[in-house]
């Protein structure tokens, strides 16, 4: 087994983007960047914790693939060094149809396990006397841990994909085996990254983002202030994206470094 070494990665992640940011940055503003900008000005209004559906959600898979063509085209120019970013970016579009498949077969995953984990619960449920608000609470909890269990076993998924040559399959079966037995430090690392993201995105739409709305309205227009607010918060989650990125490429290259 490889041996990982975060701090490692960390410090190679740092040195790739002094030297090569300026390639980087561009692919991630004008991929996930720009994805995250047009869904969040086209997401109608709502109350906190609720989704308006509506026209705009035809336009989300697409985005989820541009967001996620720019990942593929980061993890590779980290993995092939000197490729152009043209290269990257054609690697990554020409990786989708697998991507696609991944999607379709987690999409699959996801709805046979809420199959299972509803009759097995509510079998439960009857058994113990629950009543239907806590057995779906619990269903509920149940796709959580579900969901961040795979997060974790699937972190390395998109340099995976970007730099290997399976199909649908075998880059799941690889990306599992590249987790096996790292799980718990795979999943330190994501909730670090969950808090810094978190951290520094809320910082900015509410520090910044209080300024520029008030900008918007002493120049007589708010939804001004409001759209360069969503444009520099998209811009900040793009930048800290793109390290996030670079970073699990570089754990991939420890991991795997007979693919590289």
């Amino acid at each position: 087994m490889s041996r990982l070494s975060i701090s490692a990665a960390a410090d190679e992640t740092r040195a790739f983007m002094r030297r090569e940011g300026s390639l980087v940055f561009p692919v991630a503003f004008a991929t996930f960047g720009m994805a995250l900008i047009l869904v969040s000005l086209m997401m109608p209004q709502s109350q906190p914790g609720e989704v308006q559906p509506g026209w705009w959600m035809i336009l989300l898979l697409p985005l989820i693939l541009l967001g996620i063509v720019g990942q593929l085209a980061i993890s590779y120019l980290v993995l092939r060094p000197g490729v152009t970013v043209a290269d990257a970016l054609r690697r990554g579009v020409a990786r989708l149809p697998i991507v696609l498949g991944i999607i379709v077969a987690f999409a699959l995953a996801a709805a046979l396990f809420i199959v299972a984990a509803s009759v097995i619960l509510g079998v439960i449920a009857i058994a113990v006397g629950m009543n239907e608000m806590s057995a779906a609470r619990l269903a509920v909890m149940a796709m959580l841990v579900f969901l961040i269990w795979l997060g974790v076993r699937l972190l390395l998924l998109w340099p995976t994909v970007a730099g290997g040559g399976e199909g649908v399959k075998g880059s799941i079966q690889r990306t599992f085996a590249l987790s096996r037995g790292r799980a718990w430090k795979f999943f330190a690392l994501l909730i670090l990254f969950g808090l810094v993201y978190g951290v520094l995105t809320i910082a900015v739409q509410f520090g910044l983002g209080s300024i520029l709305l008030l900008f918007g309205r002493m120049v007589g227009s708010e939804a001004a202030g409001a759209v360069l607010t969503v444009v520099l918060v998209g811009l900040l989650a793009a930048a800290i994206q793109a390290f996030w990125t670079v970073l699990l490429a570089h754990l991939y290259r420890q991991l795997a470094p007979d693919r590289i």
